[in-house]
């Protein structure tokens, strides 16, 4: 079952569907596959007065006569990194600064728009990085493409982590183009 979707309107023209095309989606707990029912929208608290939509969660209804399992499924919006705060286009926008040669702090700043906040967050983000790296290597290495030219990082941490990530965008980028 599609998971990320690239507007709200074709989330919900999706989870409208779901009726009529029971039999494709199962469910991967209880295997039953007639049993979806939209169950409301997924948030992310912005701040204090606001709040955005970023998916739809389904539920496999175990009520009015149906025989689900009564667990949930969250489907997102494609520009939304499941639980994380800030969306892919922040992130993106932090490697690539770090991949032109900006500080930590600097491209922290400049991709959160945030200038007087420490870049705590920044290094978790690195930590998780890292933790996803062998995963990285393995979606690289079965697909052939040209290496882009990248140069030596201060860091060890970042001479290891940030060319993988560089060759994970360059074969992101040819594998959808």
């Amino acid at each position: 079952m599609q998971t990320f979707f690239s507007s709200l309107s074709q989330l919900e023209q999706f989870t409208a569907s779901l009726e009529s095309q029971a039999s494709a989606y199962v469910c991967q707990f209880c295997s039953q596959n007639s049993q979806w029912v939209s169950h409301g929208y997924v948030y992310k608290q912005r701040d204090y007065r606001q709040r955005d939509i970023v998916g739809k969660r389904m539920i496999c209804s175990q009520r009015y006569g149906r025989s689900g399992c009564g667990r949930t499924r969250q489907l997102y919006l494609q520009q939304v990194v499941p639980g994380r705060h800030y969306l892919l286009t922040t992130l993106l926008a932090f490697i690539k600064s770090l991949l032109s040669g900006s500080t930590v702090k600097h491209a922290w700043q400049a991709a959160t728009a945030k200038p007087h906040q420490e870049p705590r967050q920044a290094w978790r983000w690195l930590n998780a990085l890292i933790k996803q790296q062998g995963l990285f290597r393995t979606f690289i290495k079965s697909r052939p493409f040209s290496e882009p030219p990248l140069r030596s990082f201060s860091s060890r941490r970042f001479n290891i982590l940030l060319p993988t990530i560089n060759q994970l965008l360059h074969a992101i980028t040819l594998y959808f183009n």
